[in-house]
């Protein structure tokens, strides 16, 4: 068997190679192809003989592989609820270079496979499936075009190195696999990362070009405090949130997101880098808060869209945020039971009493577990 190589611009690819690649996937050939960070070589799941090919390849009798797709969306087909942490992470790294370990379903929820137990058995070992969404533009696309399950794996042999250009792939598999999709060079040379799933939590399963440390970052629930010009309300109660839980957890402030937290703020109509006000930076340091390095941000979409928990300090900012959080699942709510007045233009005693107000709130809170 020749192996068939087409290059393609990975910027401007040739519509017609994509769709003769995803041809060739629904035909149940072996097709390699770039992700953004190596090569894989993939198959239709849904048809036994190429699945068999592949396990001859790999020499991974029944797996396990991961389902690869363009669209984040796709998961839908497999699963009806995640777990909180799981989507977090998806929602961060997909499309990326992130696969996902999850346990399950006892049924798909796309009735157009829930009745496929041979199907089921192919994409799930040991009660797990796996699945990554690609950031490639050719790759997706050409996932998204073959309008079956696709999985894949890395396009080399059982303990070699992963290929991150097409030659290194035809260094070893040329003449053992159909059709190999040359786009040149990945992006990050280096594997996904993998993290699995479960009731109780996560693991690492390997660390890849998104390290431990990184991931731990991407899994913290994200709590953002919002006010008008992010200067005084919100920067103090940001820098009063990070203080409280700090002494809570018994860590510092950089280790919160070991702690499963990230604080932040930001503002309905500031302007971005700009400092907190003066006596918002003296009344937070009576509480032994320094708040001198912030800087202002607007509450722009994507950082509304970012966070898992918002506090408003009005309601006005509650009515501004709020219909943007809703098309993200972003839980919203003011901070305290009623609006916590602006201070901007008053005097230090004025600050004093709304800092006073927002502390006590934001301690009462973590003390009740409510952040």
């Amino acid at each position: 068997m020749n192996t068939k190589h087409l290059k393609i611009d990975p910027d401007a690819p040739c519509e017609k190679v994509l769709a003769q690649a995803a041809e060739a996937l629904r035909a149940g050939q072996l097709v390699a192809f770039a992700t953004e960070t190596v090569y894989g070589v993939g198959v239709d799941a849904t048809n036994a003989d190429a699945v068999a090919r592949l396990d001859a390849l790999k020499e991974r009798p029944g797996g396990p592989y991961s389902i690869h797709t363009g669209n984040p969306h796709a998961l839908e087909r497999y699963f009806n609820e995640l777990t909180e942490e799981a989507c977090r992470l998806i929602r961060r790294t997909w499309p990326g270079p992130v696969t996902v370990l999850l346990d399950a379903p006892d049924v798909f929820p796309d009735e157009t496979i829930a009745d496929d137990r041979a199907l089921y058995d192919r994409l799930v070992t040991n009660g797990v499936l796996g699945l990554r969404c690609v950031a490639e533009p050719a790759s997706a696309d050409i996932l998204e075009q073959a309008g079956v399950p696709i999985i894949a794996t890395s396009a080399n042999f059982r303990g070699d190195t992963s290929p991150t250009c097409a030659e290194e792939v035809l260094a070893s598999l040329d003449g053992k696999i159909d059709l190999l999709i040359d786009s040149g060079p990945t992006r990050y040379r280096g594997d996904s990362t993998i993290v699995q799933f479960t009731d109780e939590g996560y693991t690492l399963v390997r660390e890849g070009i998104v390290d431990a440390r990184l991931i731990q970052e991407l899994l913290a629930r994200t709590v953002a405090f919002v006010c008008t010009g992010n200067s005084c309300r919100s920067p103090m109660a940001e820098g009063f949130a990070k203080k409280i839980l700090s002494e809570h957890f018994d860590c510092s402030e950089e280790q919160l997101a070991e702690n499963g937290y990230k604080i932040v703020s930001y503002g309905t109509s500031a302007f971005d880098g700009s400092p907190a006000s003066d006596n918002a930076i003296a009344a937070a340091k009576e509480f032994g808060v320094d708040i001198q390095a912030h800087r202002s941000q607007n509450a722009a979409p994507e950082l509304i869209l970012d966070s898992d928990q918002i506090y408003c300090l009005a309601t006005r900012h509650l009515e501004t945020v709020e219909p943007i959080a809703a098309l993200g699942g972003v839980e919203c709510a003011l901070l305290g039971e009623q609006d916590i007045s602006d201070p901007y233009g008053g005097d230090l005693d004025l600050y004093r009493a709304i800092a006073q107000e927002i502390h006590s709130t934001i301690a009462a809170r973590i003390t009740d577990g409510n952040l």
